[in-house]
This record gives structure tokens, sequence and C-alpha cells, in this order.
């Protein structure tokens, strides 16, 4: 039977949550879909525990393993996951978390109430955290509406817990950047500049795990090079990849994305050499707002120079100060209107 649904999971080092991650995916109420299991050279049990598991089942989902000669990051397997998939839409999974049981029947669901959407996303559940359901209406069309809700941090940048109807991404070939880390970031800014059809799902359908000491999130806590260079290489890509109908919102995004890298950098400690390429975008976004005398954002980005930037050891005024100061940034904007740009 034709598979509606391709499931991409990654495996790499989680024996210790894969079994229930896999069990979530068995357990679904919608049953019509395929499960690509991408091995990617786990060095542990966990490709064990898989195939244990599925030695037993009986059920309608089709599940396929796949496995690298190599390891080669979760970037290349959902790649991989990408160019293998038989279903009309894509869901991405990543093997430390875990499916509500109705989540696949829920996003569905939305796919025949708006027949074409490009994309449905639910809600995720994050392990530790205060959670409470979006207040995204249930659907939205228009490519510049759907990018704008993403810029001002409406839509999560994360690639799980969606479905992403398959046609969009091989033909404005949007596929994630291999050898970086946050490649989701990277990969959901191209994404959402393409997405036409938007629906959400206001109830949680996705349990998002923060405890895996090998996750990008947890690893960055302690080492930060890595990370900072990453990141900087992405907010790059973002200046030069700027749509002027949303510029508002894109510098915003940059800003309120750079603040924390500087942060970090500091608090955690890097290498010269990130701390150079830091202060070069640093100084080249400065010395293009002087250019272009535009002082709002001139103002928010002296706040990320000594000695200002002392400032944002106080947790207050980096979470709540800047990030409502480039609210105040839209609205500048707004009213100046695009004579201004």
């Amino acid at each position: 039977m034709m598979k509606e649904i391709t499931v991409v999971m990654p495996v790499y080092k989680v024996e210790k949550y894969v079994s229930e991650c896999l069990d979530s995916i068995i357990n679904q109420t919608f049953d019509c879909f395929e499960c690509i299991i991408i091995d990617d050279c786990s060095p542990d049990n966990s490709m064990c525990l898989i195939e244990e598991k599925l030695a037993g089942y009986k059920g309608n989902i089709s599940f396929r393993i796949v496995r690298n000669e190599r390891n080669e990051g979760v970037s290349a397997a959902r790649n991989k996951g990408i160019e293998l998939s038989r279903g009309g839409y894509l869901f991405f999974i990543d093997s430390d978390d875990m499916l509500y049981e109705n989540c696949l029947e829920k996003l569905w669901e939305e796919t025949k109430r708006y027949p074409g959407v490009d994309l449905v996303q639910g809600d995720s559940y994050s392990e530790g955290m205060e959670n409470k359901n979006s207040d995204l209406q249930r659907y939205t069309e228009g490519r510049i509406r759907i990018n704008k809700l993403f810029l001002d941090s409406k839509i999560t940048s994360t690639p799980v817990n969606r479905l992403i109807r398959k046609e969009v991404l091989i033909e404005n070939a949007i596929y994630f950047r291999t050898g970086i880390l946050f490649e989701d970031f990277l990969w959901c800014y191209f994404l959402y500049k393409k997405v036409e059809m938007f629906a959400s799902v206001n109830s949680f359908t996705y349990f998002y795990r923060r405890s895996n000491p090998f996750s990008t999130m947890n690893r960055a806590k302690t080492d930060f090079d890595k990370p900072a260079k990453d990141f900087i290489f992405i907010l790059t890509v973002f200046n030069e990849h700027m749509e002027q109908e949303l510029y508002a919102e894109n510098i915003c995004f940059i800003l309120n994305k750079l603040m924390p890298v500087v942060y970090n950098a500091a608090a955690i400690g890097v290498t010269r050499e990130s701390n150079d390429a830091i202060d070069k975008f640093k100084r080249n976004l400065i010395r293009k707002h002087c250019r272009e005398f535009r002082p709002m954002e001139v103002l928010y980005e002296l706040n990320l120079f000594y000695p200002f930037s002392l400032l944002l050891n106080w947790g207050i005024y980096r979470h709540h100060i800047l990030y409502k100061y480039a609210n105040l940034i839209k609205l500048y904007y707004k009213i100046w209107g695009r004579w201004y740009l």
C-alpha cells in the first residue's frame, strides 16, 4: 500500500533513549507511513536494540534500515532520508525524542482539511521546561506572512514535529548543510521562504528530550568554540539573503541571535580565531548601519561592544530589555514605511 508519510530517524549514540523513541513510532494511531532508520555508524548498542524490536514487529508500518559506511552526521542522514523517501510528506524525528501516540494522525488530518498544505506543525513538549500550547492560528496562507511568523519566532526553527510536503524541498533544493552545527536553523531559514500554506496543530504531539549529554545544545554549554564559529557563519548567510519586504524582521532576527553568541563566547570562552570571527561580523554590521544611517540598529549593536557588553551579564537585560528593544526597531520601520528602506 502506498505510504502517505515518510518518517526519517537518524541514529547515533542513543542506546539509552532509542527503544522509547521506536515504541512511540510503532504505537502511532495512524499507520499509513514508512519509517527510514539511518544508522550513522553508531558505536553503541543503539542499532541492536532497534533490530531486536523490529524482528517481532507485525504491523502495517514499513520500516527500512539504511546503513552508512562511515559517520556522516545528522545533516547527511536527513538528506539521505529525503532522497530515499516514498511518501508525499516527510516527518523528521530525533532518535532521543518521542512522539505522542496521535502525533501523525493529528498532523495528517490537517493535510485533508487544507489540501496541498506545504507544512503542518505540532507543539513540542520540552523536558524540564514550563510548556504551553502555541497561539498560532490554525491556517496561514502567503509566503511573506508565513516567513514573518518564522522571523518573529512564532514558528520554531527545528525540522522535527512537522509534516513537510516533499515537493517543496525537492523543487527548491532545500537540504541540510553538512559539517556545521545548528544546521536546523539554517535549513528552516530557507524553508520558510518557500512555504505558501502553513497549518498548526495547537496541541502537544512531540516530546523533546533535553537531558541527552550528546546533544548539540548540551555540548555547547561547555565547549562553545565550534558553535560560535558555525553560528557566525549562519548569521552571515542570513545577512546575505535578507529580503527587503521583511527587512525589519530579518535584521531583528539576526541581532537577537547574535546577542547570545556574543554573551556565551565571553562567558564560556572561545579561541582567538572564533573571537575574531565574531568581532568581524559585529564590526561589519555596525559599519554598514552607520553608513546607511540606521540609528535604531546601531544603538542595539553598541550593546555588543565593550564596555557596553558588560551589561549582557545581567540576565534581565539580555532576555527582556534587548529583546523588547528589537520590537521597537520593528515599530520604527512600520512608522517610516518603505520610504525609509
